[in-house]
């Protein structure tokens, strides 16, 4: 058996000679742990450099299907914690790891935030060199497609930070990414695929949020008109409040219908062959084309469907934050007025403007 380390990516390389290979990667927590840092309420350790690695998929078949274990994709975060640390009771409600690691690049920006384990000793983290995604759907729209899990646009080579948070101690600490080595791509098409992304993801986001209010008060006017269903003396009683409840609920259904289908199985792609798709899916399949392009900046076709489509959501935005609005607000008073529960409203939905990206080296 061979052992060799190589000090560029802290590494241990053990090979049998014919039976195996193994890696024991980022050893740099081994190589810093001491007695003082055990003892530590929170000790961060160098981070290991993240590479934008291109990978090709194989098709499964015969030796190309042999797989093993691969070194996490991204940047490893590793932080030792003298005691355990316990979620709070809000991030409980949010399913959250009790250590918050915030990433920001190089002027502060923020690019996502992260949420690690909290036991004592040595813990790890891999940040996949990605945004944060686009806002998500709620049920009973929720998971509607792959875009919809928190997949956001690769960041382009440079420096970036890392914040670790845990137990009220907090420690920041340098990242960098790195191109892939192997292709020669110009840090400007990163950069325009990077931007192309955001752009994307900011389209997304709006058409999931309204999405997500429209739902959310038409499954309170669904509640009021199941109540005058099954409660004959209440809806005598608010005959008229049951009526524009319909009215109101037909035009919310209206102003769904030209954003979501819902005769589409919206997590496989091919269903566009058998339903016509709205607004949603295409500004979702537009997301997912720009958010995972690499290799070369965008098509002038990917730029001028992303610009048409923000037009479009502008238009659809006028439209809900005025008229729609103003309908659900009269609803609302004639509501409260009887007594009856009113609708989420929220705040107005915008289409926000794509970050700027992050400051080049020396700029």
């Amino acid at each position: 058996m061979d052992l060799t380390f190589v000090p560029a990516s802290h590494s241990l390389v053990l090979a049998t000679h014919g039976r195996g290979i193994w890696v024991l990667d980022n050893l740099r927590p081994i190589e810093d742990y001491d007695a003082a840092i055990a003892k530590a309420p929170l000790h961060v350790f160098p981070a290991s450099s993240g590479t934008l690695l291109h990978a090709n998929g194989s098709n499964g078949v015969g030796p190309s299907a042999f797989v093993a274990p691969n070194a996490p994709t991204g940047t490893v975060i590793s932080y030792s914690l003298a005691k355990t640390v316990k979620p709070t009771a809000a991030q409980k409600a949010l399913h959250h790891a009790p250590v918050k690691i915030v990433i920001h690049d190089a002027a502060g920006q923020l690019i996502d935030t992260l949420h690690g384990p909290g036991k004592a000793g040595v813990n790890q983290l891999a940040w996949n060199l990605r945004y944060a995604g686009p806002a998500r759907l709620d049920p009973p729209l929720g998971k509607a497609g792959p875009h919809a899990r928190g997949f956001g646009p690769s960041v382009p080579p440079g420096d970036y930070s890392a914040t670790i948070t845990a137990g009220g101690a907090s420690q920041t600490i340098a990242l960098r990414v790195l191109p892939d080595a192997r292709y020669k791509v110009t840090l400007a098409t990163y950069r325009a695929d990077t931007a192309a992304g955001l752009q994307a993801r900011t389209e997304l986001s709006a058409v999931n949020r309204v999405l997500n209010h429209v739902a959310a008060m038409r499954k309170g006017l669904g509640a009021v008109l199941a109540r005058g269903h099954g409660d004959v003396a209440w809806a005598q009683q608010h005959t008229m409040l049951i009526t524009q409840a319909k009215a109101l609920d037909k035009q919310l259904g209206d102003y769904q219908d030209a954003l979501w289908n819902p005769h589409t199985q919206h997590q496989v792609a091919e269903d566009f062959l058998r339903h016509f798709s709205h607004l949603h899916r295409h500004v979702s399949t537009l997301y997912g084309l720009a958010a995972s392009a690499w290799g070369e900046p965008p098509r002038a076709q990917v730029e001028d469907l992303i610009a048409s489509d923000r037009a479009l959501i502008e238009q659809l935005l006028v439209r809900y934050n005025g008229s729609l609005m103003s309908s659900v607000k009269t609803w609302n008073a004639a509501a409260y007025a009887a007594g009856v529960v009113t609708l989420p409203t929220g705040s107005p939905v915008t289409l926000k403007p794509a970050p700027a990206l992050p400051p080049l080296a020396g700029a």
